[in-house]
Formats: structure tokens, C-alpha cells, sequence
């Protein structure tokens, strides 16, 4: 019998030590916790976290205790979410990512669900303005989409996002909420149409509270021009749909935003990014001839290695009193002594067909002067001011032309209100 009872303690110990020798079901949260665990697991030592675990969205429950909030704010300082959630009054930190945010940045996300392990907070602008989105590129943001529950809390189950036409260049749309925390990746959604993208959420991944009305925005992730890509393709959203269940009742709901004016954005492979007067904002007026009327420093980038960002036309607003006259206009590019002739109207300058030495940026900033003859013909409050003035619209024609490599474009949607650019102001 004691025999029988010796044999029964030793094979419970043994069986002990073969469980305290497993790894533990607890994350590993660092690089070094991660190497030591490898280590000690290969020399079949017992080790603090499991290097292979990963945590799936169910087993995301509450803390239980001060231990597992104490895991569960460590994980916070690394980017990640822990096994439960801590207090509200925690918050993970911003992603101190690059703001480029480029579409390799979501590669280890599933494109049709957001996984709540690798959390990103989005760090570039949320500024919501019509523009030109690049190849090759995340976008800014094409739109915001206002989501209201009447009724009853919401756990919103998928997200589906429709074009206004389909747009080949779109990959997939990328999902964020109001707080710049990335949910997910919309994919095309082939069994709705070919200008449908579709979200699946897991439970929980994104509520919404009875009668508040919360937001999400949209960032499209385009191809590149060697992927498909292509450029001068109008982009708007037209609706964005939620599929949810009522956390009371458990009903299934289907709802549209409460918004649907969506701006429109072109594809392009190539952007003006800014235009600068490098001269002094205001300056004596001289008449005579081959006097200098204005100088602009345009400043873009391409977005593939074949791409071009080369200005074509400009057309300059003249602002001048009735005693100024100009005449004999040319333009000339910095570097370069060749004068190209630009028509002088009523109210305009037109430097039109510009050939590449004198308005490609592809490469480098480029500098444009304009020299013309000025006649003064009385008056004490003479004046005389060029300036680029429209920037135009997806729509509508601006003061620049400017081809990408494959098409042309008359749009230069810069930040702010008004015009491109004031050349110098010349006065009495």
C-alpha cells in the first residue's frame, strides 16, 4: 500500500513540474521578453510568457483583478491591447509611426476584419477637403460618415463603403474612428458590386451609444501605376452602410450615415505641394523695359520612378491701376537663359505650351521669373501685382496646368482659402 502511495505522490509531482514547464497563456509584451522566453523554452525551462500566443477578440474580457490591470497597461505602453481592458480612465497611446502612413503600414491586417491586437492610431491630418490623392499611397481622408442609433446601443457588425462609380485604382478603403483608432481594411465586395468595400468587425470593436451620434472617417488605399493603378480617376463616396445588433434586444439593424455629401478626389501620380513668391512681398514700381513682374518657386513630388510633374500653362491675373501698362512679356526658368514669349490680355498673362527645360519640377523645386515692359503713363498711386489666383476644382480649371505623365491636369488643391500664390506688389 505504501508502495502504491509513493508511486501516486511521485507521478502527481511529476505531472506538476510538466505543467509549471509549459509557458503560460500570457503574451509576451516585449523583444526581450520574447528572446529570454525562446531561450528558456528551448532548454525546456520554464519561462514567464508564451512567445506564441496570441490572444484572440473573445478572450478580451474585463480585469479581474490588480494583476491583470497591471498586464493590461503594460501591454498599453507598447502599442498593443492586453488580454483584458483596463479602467476607462486608460487609454492606449498614439502610434509614434511615420505620418506617411503608407499602405505597408496595415499589411498584417486582415482585409476583411480589424484585429485588435495591432491597434494603430492614425497620425497624419483628418483634415476632410476635396484634393488629389497619389498612387502608390494611402490618401487623406475622402470622407466622414455620421452614425446615429435612435433606438437602442449598437455593436456594429460590418461596415460597407459604395463608390459613386467604380474606381480600379482603389485597392481598399481604410476605417478609423473618431478617436484616429484603425479599425480595419474594407476589401471589394464583389457580391454587392464593383465599387462596394466591406468591413467585418469583431464584437465590440465598435459601439454605438443610444441617440449619440459617433463618427467614422476613410482613407482609400490606392494602387500604384505599376499595380493597376490609374491616374486622373474621380473618387467620391456615395453612401456608407452599417449592418449592427441592438445590445438590448439583439435585433439585427441595417443603417445609412446621416451624412451623404461626400467631396470628389482625383487620382494622379504626381502633386504640386506648394507655390512660393521668393522675392519681397512688396517693392518700388520702376517703368521701363525687361523689368521683373513676379518670380514663383513651385515645389511638387512624383510618385513612381516613369512618373513626370511638369507645368505646362500658367496663367497670371494682372491687378494694376488703369495708369500701368505691360508689354513684351517672357517667362524664364532659374538656371537657364532662354525666354519663352507669354500673351498679355485685359486682365491676364498666359504662358501657354511651356516646354519641359522650363516647367518640369520633376526633380527639384523650380524657379519661373517673368520679365515684361512696364508703362507708366501718370498718376501718383500707380501699382501692379501678378498673381496665380485659381486654384480650381476636380471640376472646374485653375490658374496651372501641369501633366504627371499621363495626363493633365488644371487643379492644384493646396491647403487654405484663396488663390495659388501673390507675386511681389509693386508700387509708388
Amino acid at each position: 500500500m505504501r508502495i502504491f502511495l509513493s508511486l501516486a505522490a511521485l507521478v502527481a509531482l511529476l505531472s506538476s513540474q510538466i505543467v509549471m514547464a509549459a509557458p503560460p497563456r500570457v503574451p509576451c509584451f516585449t523583444v526581450i521578453e520574447t528572446v529570454r522566453a525562446e531561450r528558456l523554452i528551448k532548454y525546456d525551462k520554464d519561462a514567464t510568457c508564451d512567445p506564441t500566443f496570441i490572444p484572440t477578440a473573445d478572450e478580451l474580457t474585463l480585469c479581474p483583478n490588480i494583476l491583470s490591470r497591471s498586464i493590461a497597461r503594460r501591454a498599453l505602453r507598447q502599442n498593443l491591447l492586453p488580454l483584458c481592458l483596463p479602467s476607462a480612465s486608460t487609454t492606449l497611446p498614439t502610434s509614434s509611426s511615420s505620418s506617411s502612413m503608407s499602405s505597408s503600414s496595415f499589411s498584417s491586417s486582415s482585409s476583411s476584419s480589424s484585429s485588435a491586437l495591432n491597434a494603430t492610431f492614425d497620425t497624419r491630418d483628418t483634415t476632410l477637403r476635396s484634393q488629389l490623392a497619389l498612387l502608390g499611397e494611402v490618401s487623406p481622408v475622402i470622407g466622414a460618415a455620421a452614425l446615429f442609433s435612435n433606438d437602442e446601443p449598437l455593436d456594429v457588425k460590418k461596415i460597407t463603403v459604395a463608390l459613386q462609380s467604380e474606381v480600379l485604382s482603389v485597392q481598399s478603403i481604410l476605417v478609423y474612428d473618431d478617436q484616429k483608432r484603425y479599425l480595419g481594411r474594407a476589401s471589394l465586395d464583389p457580391s454587392i458590386s464593383t465599387k462596394h468595400y466591406s468591413l467585418q468587425l469583431a464584437s465590440g470593436m465598435l459601439t454605438l451609444e443610444k441617440r449619440v451620434e459617433k463618427t467614422i472617417y476613410l482613407r482609400a488605399d490606392l494602387r500604384s501605376k505599376d499595380t493597376g493603378g490609374e491616374s486622373n480617376a474621380n473618387m467620391q463616396i456615395a453612401l456608407v452602410t452599417i449592418q449592427a445588433n441592438g445590445v438590448w434586444s439583439s435585433a439585427a439593424y441595417t443603417q445609412n450615415s446621416t451624412n451623404t455629401n461626400f467631396p470628389i478626389f482625383r487620382t494622379a501620380r504626381s502633386v504640386i505641394t506648394s507655390v512660393t513668391n521668393p522675392l519681397a512681398a512688396s517693392a518700388p514700381l520702376l517703368s521701363g523695359t525687361n523689368r521683373v513682374l513676379g518670380s514663383f518657386v513651385f515645389t511638387g513630388r512624383v510618385t513612381d520612378s516613369s512618373a513626370k510633374l511638369e507645368i505646362t500653362d500658367l496663367v497670371f491675373q494682372i491687378g494694376a491701376t488703369n495708369q500701368v501698362t505691360l508689354s513684351n512679356v517672357q517667362i524664364v526658368s532659374e538656371g537657364f537663359t532662354d525666354r519663352y514669349p507669354c500673351s498679355v490680355g485685359a486682365s491676364t498673362v498666359t504662358c501657354a505650351a511651356l516646354p519641359s527645360i522650363v516647367g518640369s519640377l520633376t526633380d527639384a523645386p523650380r524657379r519661373l521669373t517673368l520679365y515684361g515692359d512696364i508703362t507708366i503713363t501718370g498718376g501718383q498711386s500707380a501699382s501692379l501685382q501678378l498673381s496665380l489666383n485659381e486654384q480650381g476644382t476636380a471640376t472646374t480649371a485653375g490658374s496651372v496646368t501641369w501633366f504627371d505623365g499621363t495626363n493633365a491636369f488644371t487643379w492644384v488643391p493646396l491647403s487654405g482659402v484663396g488663390g495659388i500664390a501673390n507675386g511681389t506688389y509693386y508700387s509708388y
